[in-house]
């Protein structure tokens, strides 16, 4: 019976565990996600696209066009632009392109993953564990402050879960792939490559912030071009370039395309690009800025001596390769709801609401039910014992005088 009674009160606690266990992971619990949001826009291939991806790529790349625009022209509001007729039309045309381009991402490569046998849904429990680790590292485990920063940034519960799971597509797609040799991992093979595929060169960078300070930067880097030409080490430059790591090594598929044509097209050692205009990120914004490029060797010893971080930048390179053919071949493909759609008028979706709070009190009152019959089987495992009668002395000698 007693053994019985340990078991139960085994259940019990485990019963208790599980709850409070289940109450800590609340805060990753996912969020409801609007009609509107859930909305399909169009297809990439087999594959439909929601409303919500659609949204954040729109406000991701509206937000950097204005910003361009603003650099470009030396004006504080970038969104003005939307106001002028011929330029409206020019950024709306690329804006568009830009969202249909960026929309195949995904898609392709849930398109390799299912040539793998990889199926984005095989990853639920996967995602969950990264939502519950990532808002309990990054947002201190507060709902509330995960809620704002999805809000900020045109996210929604649902659309970053969903790019998770396509993220551990891609990592197993990338093991698929070095498995079956779609990747090679073999160090001699892989360095033979790297020397016939690659180029190095160094970098300086002037980011334009203005349209004044774009023609000052081009002076510049004309200037320190033509000095490098004449015996200068570029080294001594690199104090100007906002590029934290001037040397780069890379095969195509890695940089931008205006970088790697640049790059490419320096035969030699020592030969010295053109001044010429590309991106970088500033600020945590793609900016317009001039660049100009020095080819540096690339030998056999400087290979061995950064194997690690050039294999990286190789598997990345085919992984690269094997996307963007993957993305050529597919379209985005709008239906009536998304033609319909002033992409202009598009928002942030609002704050969302959600009724986590039931959960934890309904989880609250099960735990400290489950808490106070726990209690209550120990008492009746472990009964109170009779109280001990203490002998009445005084008695005992009046019996003992008779």
């Amino acid at each position: 019976m007693k053994f019985t009674m340990l078991k139960r009160i085994g259940a019990v606690l485990s019963l208790a565990l599980i709850l409070l266990s289940t109450l800590g992971g609340c805060a990753a619990r996912a969020l409801p996600t609007s009609e509107e949001d859930l909305a399909v826009v169009g297809t990439v291939g087999e594959y439909e696209v929601l409303y919500e991806e659609f949204r954040f790529l729109v406000l991701l790349h509206k937000g950097t066009l204005e910003a361009q625009y603003a650099a470009e022209n030396g004006v504080e509001n970038g969104s003005d632009l939307w106001k002028i007729p011929a330029e409206k039309e020019k950024y709306l045309a690329r804006l568009e392109e830009l969202v249909y381009e960026d929309l195949k991402a995904n898609y392709a490569i849930l398109t390799l993953g299912a040539a793998e046998g990889l199926s984005v849904n095989a990853y639920q429990d996967a995602v969950q564990d990264y939502m519950k680790s990532s808002i309990e590292s990054e947002f201190a485990g507060d709902r509330a402050i995960y809620k704002d920063f999805l809000q900020a940034s045109a996210l929604t519960d649902h659309y970053l879960r969903f790019t998770v799971a396509v993220d551990h597509v891609y990592e197993d797609l990338y093991v698929s792939y070095l498995e079956n040799g779609k990747i090679s991992d073999d160090e001699t093979t892989v360095k033979q490559f790297i020397l016939q595929n690659f180029v190095r060169v160094m970098s300086i960078c002037l980011v334009n912030k203005t349209e004044e300070e774009s023609t000052e930067n081009l002076k510049r880097l004309e200037q320190y071009r033509t000095e490098v030409m004449n015996g200068a080490d570029i080294k001594d430059y690199v104090r100007y370039t906002v590029d934290p790591s001037p040397d780069h090594c890379f095969m195509r598929g890695e940089m931008n395309e205006t970088f790697e044509r640049y790059a490419f097209a320096l035969e030699n050692n020592g030969d010295v690009s053109e001044v010429f205009l590309s991106t970088a990120n500033y600020l945590s914004t793609e900016r317009e800025a001039w660049y100009f490029l020095q080819r540096a060797s690339l030998h056999p010893e400087y290979v061995d001596n950064h194997y690690d971080t050039l294999f990286d930048s190789y598997t990345t390179g085919i992984m690269n390769q094997y996307i963007d053919a993957a993305k050529e071949s597919l379209t985005f493909v709008p239906n009536d709801y998304c033609k319909s759609i002033d992409i202009l008028s598009i928002t942030a979706p609002e704050k969302i609401q959600d009724n986590t709070w039931i959960f934890v009190l309904i989880g609250v009152g099960i735990a400290a039910v489950a808490v106070v019959l726990l209690i209550v089987l120990v008492r009746i495992l472990n009964p109170k014992p009779d109280p001990i009668v203490k002998p009445d002395r005084k008695l005992d000698a009046k019996k003992k005088a008779k």
